[in-house]
Parts: structure tokens; C-alpha cells; sequence
């Protein structure tokens, strides 16, 4: 379950309202999805992270420094001309929104914002100039990525877009009456999530909890929901929040700005940041692989690096063969003109307005070769690097899913398993060798109908089960758009019903880098409408027909 909503958050810029003066001493990359701000306010230092990672983003004051983990990025440099030497003047955070925005004042170079967003997969760290350009930011979102909104350095900062929902601090008593009484036998926090803005999974179970004793519960009794709805509204606009540290079997593994009694044992924590910082250093002592695992994400790290320049280059000879035909151009005027180029003439201007550059040490024909000479290789481009970066894009999208089986590895076997991947695919070559079949097999599930589903744990795993396990009428699912498992419900050509499709939905949600997330998409089909990639790596596929559905992104019940 993903703790870290907009009330925790809340939670955190109080905190921060509360060292508002402080001094940036410095900015660091302390990994490829954290940056961490030392602030110098009350004689001491203080030590601010925000985490980018679609599986833990969050922002919160730390008990000490971390180290350096990452390479600068263009991000990091524009935050260090910009906020080094700058004080804290302000913070403010969207209603129920997951964004924090920390206004800082530098003497020299003005006044800057930094712009927090902690949304899974979302996420994004912009900093802003006073007229809300953007001036630098860790993850560019152009058009491709989104319709709505798009991120871009140079371009004007909006906000996320929001679901049509209504506030948490707007609902009425006619609008929860008419959501309960449509509700069916769905539970409570579920309506609560359909409907209401400014409700995470964890905050309406206890709503839920609060409301019927139970977190599953029904009710329509809406003038009981709204009263619990709207003392934790209150306690919003008070700040008065009762940070708290889940305990199971005496060991941290989740925080709360209040305390959820539907979670369980729980113990009181001295400030948000504390909590978040006790179970965030829980949950890697109790990893006893994270040596090995950390191990093969620096070869992942540092194979993705090396795609983006192939990406970079491969960019800059497209750009460059949308040239071609200046080039050739070029080259018929000099010849054009051979008679009227002087020695040593360093550019024809032509009647059309335009110049062309010359070598001034070259004769008008050995120009007008070279000129051609570009409009060639230009040409030669144009025919073959859309396949490359094709190709490139392909490995960076496979290098995305086996980060993911790299993340979700539950043992050795699992970890050494993806740097098997990593060596077949020739994305590192020590120790070359192909991948062993994983003990155990896919996970499986039985369905609400009785139809066992498998659920992939890898890359080769999700190729085995769809093209070996499952038959053509079998159901095939798989989160949309995101590194994760393939699902496949073994129903031998026997219609399943909704609540199946759900279930298995919510299977692929979870079980992939969508997990803990409010809304995920998945798409479903018959699996004779899913291929393999041609010339693609294990487990790529294109589906050439499919639905959707959106569910949880949690594990079902």
C-alpha cells in the first residue's frame, strides 16, 4: 500500500512552514530519482529529500545526510545556480493535491520555486521562475507522453490535471446520499474513491472503519459518513496532525498523519518526517539482498545511459537528413554560381535571399561535393535510422521491465535471473549465460469463477506463459502502458464474467510498476490477439485488439 498521499504530505509542509528562513547550503543528486536540499535555519542543518521513484515517492525532512549517488543532471545544475546561498520564504501545497511548492529567495538571482510532485510513475521535480517558466525539471513530458499537459524546459507550468470529482472539503449530504444509494454492494472506501477528490485508499478505509467498524463495510447512512468526512477536513485546515508508525509483529512497515485504527498496532512518531524516515530504513534492513540488487540497477543504470546517447545521436542524423534537400540545393547554386566565387570566398548569397557557407579553401566544385557529400549520408539516414532508434527503443523499454523484475525480485534466484536477461540481450557481457527457468514457475490464482490465472515474475516468465501456457481463447492482461507482469486466465474458451476480468485486472495493476496507484489501466483480450515483437527481447508483444478497464492498483482481497 502506498502511504505517501496529500495528507501525509500536508503533514510534511508543516514541518517545513516551520523552518521557513532556512538557508540552501546545498544540492545534490543523491541518486537518478532523488535529489536531497541542505538547509542551514536555527544554528543547525536540516536535510530535505524528495524521491522521484514510481515505487516510493515522497518528500520529508531526514535525521542526517545521504550520500552522493548519481552523476549531475541539468536539473541539478540550474537548482545550484538558482537555490545555493537562496532562503525558504514560503510553502504551499494544492488542496489534496500530491504537490509541493517550496518559494525561495535568492539575493543575486531572484525569486525561484521548486515544484514537488510525488505521483508513482508521475513523478517530477520542475523548478519554476517567478512568471512560472519552467526553467529546469527531472523528467521532460512532451505531447507523446501526455495530450493534457506537457513539461517541457522553457514552457509554462501548469498543475496535473484533476479527475472529475468532488473535494473531500465539497461534498454534501445529497451528493454522498445519491453515491451510497448507487453504490450496489460495492463497500464504502470504494464509493469514496469513485467519487470524492482528496481520498487515498488508506484514509477512506478508515473513513470506512470509522463509519461501520469494519474498512470493508457498507453503509447508507450518509449524515455519519460526512461528520467523519469533516472532522479530518478540519483537522487539515487546523495542521493538527498525530503522526503514526504501523507495526506488525513489532516492526515498522507503514505511516500515517493520524492514526487508522482499521491498520492495526501502531505507536505515536515525534514528526511526519520521522515516521516516513522509520519505515523507509526499515524496509531496507529487512532486504537481505540489496547488495545484489543494488549490484545489477547500477548495470541497468549505466546500460540505459549508454541507449540515450545511441537515442541522442540517432536524433541528431534525423535532424540532420531534414537537411538533405538544402544540401543538394547548395550544391546546384555553387555550381550555379562557380563562375562568380572569387578565391578565398567564404559564403554565396544567392537571389532567393539565402546563403550558403564555402571553405575558402576549396574551389567552387570541390564545395558543391562536399555539400553533396552531406546530402548523401544525409539521404543514407533518412533510409535506415528509423529502424535503428526503433531498435533502441525497443532495448530501453525491455531495460524498463527488467528494472521492474529487478525491483519485485523476492530472492537470489530472482535478482541473478534479470542479470541473466541483461547478458543475453548483450547489454553486458561478463560472465555470459542464458537465463535458468525460475523454481517454482509463475504465480497462480484462482479466480472468483474457480479459473486458474498466471501471473509472470519476469521477462522470460511472461513470455512463457503467453505463448506456451496459455491457448488463442485464454484471456491475456497486462497493465497499459508500463513495465509489469503478463496476466493470463486459462479459461479454455469458457466465458468469465466481469468480476474475473476485475480480479485479474487488479492482478496486473499490482504486479506492476502501477502498484499502489488509485487508477490504473489495464487491457484485457483473447490471447490469439497478442504476438511477439518481431526481432523484439522475451516478453515484448503487440496486441492487435483489445479492451480496458481500470481498477486499483492493489492486490485483490
Amino acid at each position: 500500500m502506498n502511504f505517501y498521499d496529500a495528507w501525509v504530505m500536508a503533514a510534511v509542509a508543516t514541518e517545513l512552514r516551520s523552518i521557513q528562513g532556512a538557508r540552501v547550503q546545498e544540492v545534490i543528486r543523491t541518486s537518478e530519482e532523488s535529489y536531497e536540499l541542505e538547509l542551514y535555519v536555527h544554528g543547525g542543518r536540516r536535510y530535505l529529500l524528495i524521491s522521484l521513484s514510481a515505487q516510493d515517492s515522497r518528500l520529508h525532512l531526514l535525521s542526517q545526510k545521504l550520500r552522493r549517488g548519481a552523476e549531475p543532471s541539468p536539473l541539478l545544475l540550474i537548482s545550484k545556480k538558482k537555490l545555493v546561498g537562496a532562503r525558504l520564504v514560503a510553502v504551499t501545497q494544492p488542496p489534496f493535491e500530491r504537490v509541493l511548492r517550496l518559494l525561495f529567495r535568492h539575493p543575486g538571482e531572484g525569486t525561484v520555486e521548486l515544484v514537488a510532485e510525488t505521483m508513482g510513475r508521475y513523478s517530477n521535480l520542475i523548478l519554476l521562475d517567478e512568471k512560472e517558466k519552467i526553467l529546469g525539471l527531472h523528467k521532460t513530458v512532451g505531447a507523446k507522453q501526455s495530450r493534457e499537459r506537457q513539461l517541457v524546459p522553457g514552457g509554462t507550468y501548469t498543475l496535473p490535471p484533476r479527475p472529475p470529482k468532488t473535494p473531500i472539503s465539497s461534498v454534501s449530504a445529497e451528493e454522498l446520499s445519491s453515491w451510497l444509494s448507487d453504490a450496489g454492494d460495492a463497500p464504502l472506501w470504494r464509493t469514496l474513491i469513485s467519487n470524492v477528490w482528496g481520498v487515498s485508499v488508506p484514509l477512506a478505509k478508515e473513513i470506512a472503519f470509522r463509519a461501520t467498524g469494519d474498512a470493508e463495510g457498507r453503509t447508507s447512512d450518509a449524515g455519519t459518513v460526512l461528520k467523519i468526512m469533516t472532522k479530518f477536513v478540519e483537522r487539515w485546515a487546523r495542521e493538527l496532525w498525530e503522526p503514526h508508525v504501523l507495526l506488525r509483529d513489532g516492526a515498522p512497515w507503514g505511516y500515517t498523519p493520524f492514526r487508522y485504527h482499521h491498520l492495526g498496532e501502531s505507536a505515536p512518531a515525534g514528526s511526519m518526517s520521522e515516521a516516513i524516515e522509520t519505515v523507509v530504513k526499515a524496509a531496507g534492513q529487512s532486504d537481505p539482498y540489496s547488495a545484489a540488487r543494488e549490484s545489477v540497477r547500477k548495470k541497468i543504470v549505466s546500460v540505459r545511459k549508454r541507449l540515450q546517447r545511441q537515442m541522442d545521436s540517432l536524433r541528431r542524423q534525423v535532424e540532420n537528413a531534414e537537411d538533405a534537400q538544402k544540401w543538394k540545393e547548395a550544391a546546384d547554386w555553387i555550381l550555379a554560381y562557380a563562375g562568380r566565387i572569387s578565391r578565398g570566398q567564404k559564403e554565396l548569397k544567392v537571389e532567393t535571399g539565402e546563403v550558403f557557407r564555402l571553405d575558402p579553401r576549396l574551389s567552387p566544385v570541390e564545395n558543391a561535393q562536399q555539400y553533396i557529400k552531406r546530402y548523401k549520408k544525409a539521404r543514407r539516414a533518412s533510409e535506415t535510422v528509423p529502424a535503428l532508434m526503433e531498435a533502441v527503443e525497443m532495448d530501453l523499454e525491455y531495460l524498463s521491465q527488467l528494472e521492474y523484475d529487478l525491483d519485485a525480485a523476492q530472492n537470489r534466484e530472482e535478482i541473478e535471473a534479470v542479470l541473466a536477461s541483461l547478458q543475453e540481450a548483450g547489454f553486458v557481457h561478463e560472465g555470459r549465460k542464458a537465463p535458468r527457468p525460475l523454481p517454482g514457475g509463475p504465480r497462480k490464482f484462482l479466480s472468483p469463477d474457480g479459473f486458474t490465472i498466471l501471473v509472470g515474475k519476469n521477462a522470460r516468465q511472461n513470455e512463457e506463459i503467453t505463448f506456451r501456457r496459455a491457448g488463442a481463447k485464454d484471456i491475456w492482461l497486462h497493465a497499459r502502458n508500463v513495465p509489469g507482469a503478463h496476466v493470463v486466465i486459462l479459461t479454455g474458451g469458457e466465458p468469465v464474467s466481469e468480476d474475473t476480468i476485475r480480479y485479474a485486472a487488479r492482478l496486473a495493476a499490482y504486479y506492476s510498476k502501477a502498484r499502489g496507484e488509485k487508477a490504473v489501466d489495464v487491457i484485457y483480450t483473447r490471447r490469439k490477439h497478442v504476438r511477439s515483437v518481431p526481432g523484439g527481447h522475451p516478453g515484448q508483444v503487440i496486441v492487435s485488439k483489445s479492451e480496458n478497464v481500470t481498477v486499483l492498483g492493489e492486490k485483490p482481497a
